[in-house]
């Protein structure tokens, strides 16, 4: 046959003849199974990375977003950071300001951090304690509502009504009648009632450690003989009563019997704790300051 060849293959079974034309065809069968096999491979390797490559974008996705979280919440823990630094600094400053009203401003030097900023807190809330009880048990401040200055101070002067010199142991608040008179300490009344000696209407009170203090020439008394009272309680009005030449509170501060300069304690504050003790040696402050730190220990223990 034409454009046709034949192939004979002898074998002990027996010969058999294949015509090329045959053989190609075969082949291109061949060919193409195997083509569409790949081609279907293809698909299925295309469809499961397909699936793999959503689920890892799913993934690169979700991890972006987490990061973005994260990122917005160390932008938020750097700003309380920030916040806690700064009002760790605020505090540090108003501790430092408060030891030095205390008189504590070595305690500065220590290591600036958490534990010993509470450390500093409590030994200022303790000293703090110890000078309040200090200051509301030991005459101070000035023993009137309303202050409007001073006419005549402790010492030697001219007296307006016997007309000589003679020594002044108060000192004179000037006041219109009426104004509130209070007391400079916590103490009991001891006497609360009219003085013939000059000072008229007038009030005694006892103070703890051996302090009194005396309020003369008053319109009227509030309180009676016996009476505890606290520190800035109203006890009386000023007036004109007694050797008195115009409205005025007279007032005197005695310790065992001394007769103090007042000046010295109406200026005694927290702020200048400290000069007092240097200003009014006829006291003993050491004394007293010791007996107030066991006083004010077993306080505290009771809290």
């Amino acid at each position: 046959m034409k454009n046709k060849y034949y192939i004979s293959i002898i074998s002990m079974e027996g010969a058999k003849s294949f015509s090329v034309k045959k053989i190609i065809k075969k082949y291109v069968l061949i060919g193409i199974g195997i083509s569409v096999g790949i081609i279907f491979l293809l698909i299925i390797f295309s469809i499961f990375s397909g699936s793999k490559v959503i689920e890892y974008n799913k993934k690169i996705k979700s991890q972006l977003e987490e990061y973005s979280i994260l990122k917005e919440e160390n932008i938020i823990l750097n700003e309380d950071l920030e916040a806690s630094r700064k009002e760790f600094y605020n505090i540090n400053e108003h501790l430092t300001i408060l030891e030095k009203i205390i008189g504590e401003e070595n305690s500065t030097q220590k290591p600036k951090n958490y534990e010993n900023l509470r450390e500093r807190l409590e030994s200022i809330e303790w000293k703090l304690y110890q000078k309040k009880y200090f200051l509301q048990i030991i005459p101070n401040g000035d023993p009137l509502e309303k202050f409007e200055g001073y006419t005549s101070k402790f010492g030697e002067r001219y007296h307006p009504i016997l007309k000589k010199r003679k020594m002044h142991y108060g000192l004179d608040y000037r006041s219109k009648i009426g104004n509130g008179v209070i007391a400079s300490s916590d103490g009991v009344v001891e006497f609360a009632g009219y003085n013939y000696s000059g000072f008229g209407n007038l009030i005694v009170i006892s103070h703890n450690y051996g302090f009194k203090t005396y309020y003369a020439h008053l319109s009227k008394i509030n309180v009676k003989n016996g009476d505890f009272v606290r520190k800035n309680q109203k006890i009386g009005e000023t007036g004109n009563t007694g050797q008195s030449s115009g409205p005025h509170l007279h007032y005197e501060i005695h310790y065992l019997g001394k007769k103090l300069d007042p000046i010295n304690f109406v200026k005694w504050d927290i702020e200048n704790y400290e000069e007092i003790f240097e200003k009014e040696k006829d006291v003993r402050w050491q004394y007293l300051i010791e007996m107030v730190n066991q006083q004010t220990q077993i306080l505290q223990t009771k809290r």
